[in-house]
């Protein structure tokens, strides 16, 4: 049995076996959203590997540190800077986190960071899959979900970010352009499906990438209110019904433009 052949709750799923699976997920529905041709290039037909970047990277390697350190022999390091050079690319591998020895001192201590405000929990489970089917009407849309921290006992989803800057205005900003609210909507969604009971709520604790050494004062962390998780509900069931009635996944058409709207600027 594969992944994606059944609904439920699994553990320990590889990224390659998660990413594999060519049904809808947060980032694929806000591609569609955008433009539906660029969702079948990049989500259903796309299977070659997109290479390393340092944000991706650093960003796994701050999260096998905080919710995984039992993984932390996965990490290894390439001595140069760049994330394509040929000796990077050699790390790639099964079981192996590669990262550039000089951004490796920085993740650890942005990760002791965020475990000393909020301190490992054991009772937790990390990095679990769903996946869930939604249903419409007649209508019924199988998509994914995958949560790095699920406290069950609480009913509370954790979502760990690790940013530039994490002053709430510029939060609300990466939010709105990353789509963090369609994030929560789809998790806590899908996780009243799965797991029924009181409402799930969701919680991004967020570390910003500071060179100040070790100091929580840029650790914290943020939730959104019913109103903006409404609205993006409603935006993500209206994406899922969309998908699940097409199949043709037009580009741009042809038209005449006009500037009229940019009223600013020009004299």
């Amino acid at each position: 049995m594969s992944l994606g052949d059944e609904v439920g709750l699994f553990y320990d799923v590889p990224d390659e076996e998660y990413h594999g699976l060519k049904i809808p997920s947060n980032s694929s529905i806000r591609k569609f959203a955008e433009l539906p041709a660029l969702y079948e290039l990049e989500y259903l037909k796309h299977e070659e590997d997109e290479g390393m970047t340092q944000a991706f990277q650093m960003g796994k390697v701050f999260e096998v540190l905080v919710l995984e350190p039992h993984k932390a022999i996965q990490i290894v390091t390439f001595s140069t800077k760049t994330y394509d050079s040929k000796e990077a690319v050699g790390c790639v591998g099964p079981q192996r986190i590669p990262i550039a020895a000089q951004d490796l001192p920085k993740v650890e201590q942005w990760a002791k960071c965020m475990l000393e405000r909020y301190p490992f929990n054991a009772e937790t489970k990390k990095q679990v899959t769903g996946i869930v089917d939604f249903e419409f009407g007649e209508k019924k849309v199988r998509a994914k979900i995958r949560m790095d921290e699920v406290d069950f006992e609480n009913r509370i989803i954790y979502d760990y970010k690790l940013m530039r800057a994490i002053d709430p205005e510029q939060f609300e900003k990466d939010a709105w352009e990353k789509g963090y609210d369609t994030q929560n909507a789809l998790y806590c969604k899908a996780m009243d499906i799965l797991a029924p009971g009181d409402p799930w709520k969701f919680v991004f604790r967020v570390q910003m990438k500071h060179p100040y050494g070790f100091d929580t004062r840029f650790t914290t962390k943020y939730w959104f209110n019913t109103e903006s998780i409404e609205k993006a509900w409603s935006h993500v069931s209206m994406q899922l019904q969309i998908m699940a009635s097409t199949t043709a996944y037009r580009g741009y058409r042809e038209g005449c433009l006009s500037t009229e709207r940019f009223k600013w600027g020009r004299g």
